[in-house]
């Protein structure tokens, strides 16, 4: 695992591969103790942290200068489905847009992710991520 820290302002970072299985367990360890991760998505980086943590989210809203909603990356269209409050048609035309790479913006239940980064009402976009690797990370 190579580990190159430097300091960015007022924060920390240090580079992990995916290739790595240290690396993966190193990234939970950082969501689970608040901290952001960046990994690669579909086109480009992304920026992450725990869903259910207010002080990661706070942090990761400061790092990106924003607040409001946020989407989530999920790692299989099944566990999805234990978070959402729709219909059994509407579920199936949320599987069909999840499969074919759509974030969808669903009704969730309650207690699912943190309420900073759900719509109004109770509403939260996902998306499977198809990139493997982070797969870990979205099993917290």
């Amino acid at each position: 695992m190579e580990n190159k820290s430097a300091a960015v302002s007022s924060l920390d970072y240090i580079r992990l591969h995916s290739s790595n299985p240290k690396s993966i367990h190193f990234a939970c360890d950082v969501l689970k103790n608040g901290g952001i991760i960046v990994y690669p998505t579909d086109t480009i980086y992304g920026f992450g942290c725990d869903a259910k943590n207010d002080k990661a989210i706070l942090k990761l809203n400061q790092i990106k200068r924003r607040s409001g909603p946020m989407s989530v990356l999920i790692d299989s269209i099944k566990n999805s489905k234990n978070w959402m409050e729709i219909s059994a048609r509407l579920n199936q035309e949320a599987e069909y847009k999840l499969k074919k790479g759509g974030t969808i913006i669903v009704p969730i239940r309650e207690n699912i992710v943190s309420n900073l980064i759900t719509g109004r009402p109770l509403t939260l976009g996902m998306r499977v991520a198809k990139d493997k690797s982070t797969y870990p990370t979205l099993r917290l």
